[in-house]
């Protein structure tokens, strides 16, 4: 039996309980260590905010797209080319100063062979307006399908007078309407569709500046009709 104020024998530790034999007691003087994963979480949320400021300055140095200039295409060599290949009679829209093309194509729409070229009017870019014409068709009259895609679906919506001439114009459903112009038939020697973005009037000044291809000359306005 051990009194008061003497010392445990040494074999008094052994029957001590475990948790407490265990418990690891930290040196005089030192902090506890921190919760596990702080310092990680840190390192990461700084690099995070560091990878998002590189990002944000290679965006404000990086140009925007309307600021990116787009390049002329030559709608003359492109016309020679497939007048070579197929003889039709081409039109060339020539709407004059303050109009580009950028854009010229010879492929097939609804199975149909189809020359495009398209117009950007020079500082605005959401002012595009597409020429699409085919000789395919030896009545002069596109197939509903042909049409179809050049208008996008787009329904028959009234008429505009385009050099003494009243063509359909049709207006695709979105939010941003393509509209279309086509002419009647017999005002242009081949199947023709004008569309595009923007205004209606636009279209009638590509549509009215329509000139045959070899003997288109450089003008603002002009007509559609073929004499």
């Amino acid at each position: 039996m051990t009194t008061a104020g003497e010392s445990s024998s040494p074999g008094s530790a052994a029957r001590q309980p475990a948790w407490r034999a265990q418990r690891p007691v930290p040196p005089p003087g030192t902090q506890p260590p921190p919760a596990h994963g702080t310092g990680g979480w840190r390192s990461l949320v700084i690099s995070m905010l560091l990878i998002g400021a590189v990002v944000l300055a290679w965006l404000a140095l990086s140009p925007s797209p309307d600021r990116v200039p787009r390049e002329a295409v030559d709608v003359d060599a492109s016309a020679r080319s497939v007048a070579g290949q197929t003889s039709w009679p081409l039109l060339v829209a020539d709407p004059g100063p303050g109009w580009t093309a950028t854009y010229v194509r010879f492929g097939n729409r609804a199975g149909v062979p189809t020359w495009e070229a398209g117009y950007v009017r020079d500082g605005d870019d959401s002012v595009y307006v597409s020429v699409a014409q085919t000789g395919a068709f030896a009545s002069g009259a596109p197939s509903a399908a042909w049409l179809s895609e050049l208008t996008r679906g787009g329904g028959q919506d009234g008429t505009a007078r385009v050099a003494g001439s009243e063509w359909t114009a049709y207006t695709a459903p979105g939010d941003s309407p393509r509209r279309a112009l086509v002419p009647p038939r017999g005002a242009t020697p081949l199947a023709v569709v004008v569309s595009g973005l923007g205004d209606q009037g636009n279209l009638v000044t590509v549509a009215a500046s329509l000139q045959p291809w070899r003997s288109a000359a450089p003008a603002s306005t002009g007509t559609a009709q073929v004499r």
